[in-house]
């Protein structure tokens, strides 16, 4: 490899540490059982490639075959999956693989950390600085060009073997809210829905509370974890704003507070980061704890003061370092189209509130370039 990349390779530990950042799970995991998941999802879900790809690095329930997870790996990166793309940035970065490729490595470190995910920027810190330690700036200029003008493939239709592409019915739920496990089993049966676990992640995502509680009152736990998806169902409510379905999730004992990653994202905090202002509001009604360093720097984007007086009212600083600071992020926030805005309400209150000026954003420029930038 020359120069480029003349060595770059991670001992064991630090190796797996990088992984767990970027895949953030610290629940009990069995990845012998979720092959048969993962690799039947993997035709229609793009985030069962990372998922296989660990567990293939890893050998955790399957033969070790670095070969396999490093097309898993590649397959979920060029079909858009951020954490696909940071592990392999990270697979072909190391020495002494078929698939080693320093400049690979580099455009897809850079592509993942385009998604502005905190644990994925932090995975790769010392992958890239190395890496670009070893280019030109040519190199590192093409790179870069290639990065920005990457378009993730598009996963081929689903087929009829999937078992989630079916239209879920529409029933009244309070029809389904008392039944016994056994008339539940029986519903299920009649309506011809199999008893898995992504019909029942679908019928979340959809908000439909009828199907949801049927599964739950079948025997399905309001804490089972989704090793696609990477969630539970209060989790996966959250990111899609069901708040009916959420609703329900709370009545049947799910846990308002629970985390399943090394960033201890909870659902209040992946509702105000998905943008679902309404369920973030019913969950710390709730009583939903606010300790997470996230939840000021999220709610910026509502552009609401409002919205930011509740928060300090309840106890969240207004100054308390995430991916940056709250006002950082109100000055120079990182939208999915990949340009820069600024919330400029939500600046204003921050900063009559006492707000740090000094400080940097996650671009490391001083609150001041940002504004000017804008």
């Amino acid at each position: 490899m020359g120069e480029q990349g003349r060595g770059w390779r991670l001992c064991a530990h630090l190796l797996r540490r990088r992984l767990l950042l970027v895949e953030g799970i610290g629940t009990e995991k069995n990845p012998a059982a979720a092959v048969r998941w993962l690799e039947k999802a993997s035709a229609t879900r793009v985030e069962a490639h990372y998922q296989l790809a660990i567990i293939y690095w890893n050998g955790e329930g399957v033969t070790q075959n670095y070969q396999k997870a490093h097309e898993y790996a590649l397959r979920g990166a060029r079909l858009g999956d951020p954490s696909a793309q940071a592990i392999t940035a990270i697979f072909e970065a190391q020495n002494g693989f078929q698939f080693s490729d320093p400049f690979g490595a580099y455009k897809w470190a850079l592509i993942a950390k385009a998604s502005g995910r905190p644990n994925i920027m932090e995975a790769l810190s010392e992958i890239t600085t190395a890496l670009e330690e070893s280019f030109t700036q040519d190199q590192i200029a093409q790179a870069q060009t290639e990065a920005s003008e990457w378009e993730p493939l598009k996963l081929e239709p689903a087929t009829s073997t999937d078992p989630t592409v079916i239209d879920l019915p529409v029933i009244d739920p309070d029809t389904m809210l008392s039944v016994s496990r056994e008339q539940a089993n029986a519903r299920l049966a009649e309506l011809g829905l199999e008893r898995d676990r992504f019909l029942l992640f679908k019928a979340i995502a959809e908000d439909n509370v009828a199907v949801t509680a049927l599964y739950v009152r079948a025997g399905a736990s309001p804490e089972t974890f989704s090793p696609v998806l990477l969630a539970t169902p209060l989790l996966h409510a959250a990111v899609n704003g069901s708040e009916r379905v959420a609703r329900y999730l709370l009545s049947a004992g799910a846990d308002i507070d629970r985390s399943v990653n090394s960033g201890n994202d909870t659902p209040v905090l992946l509702a105000l980061s998905r943008g679902h202002r309404q369920l973030a509001e019913f969950l710390i009604a709730k009583g939903a704890k606010l300790d997470h360093p996230g939840i000021m720097y999220n709610a910026v984007e509502f552009n609401d003061p409002t919205l930011l007086t509740m928060l300090q009212s309840r106890g969240v600083p207004i100054d308390q370092e995430y991916v940056g600071t709250p006002l950082s992020h109100a000055v120079s926030a990182m939208g999915d189209d990949g340009e820069r805005r600024c919330y400029e309400r939500s600046a204003a209150f921050l900063i009559a509130n006492g707000a740090r000026l000094e400080g940097w954003d996650m671009m490391g420029e001083t609150m001041l370039q940002s504004a000017i930038g804008r």
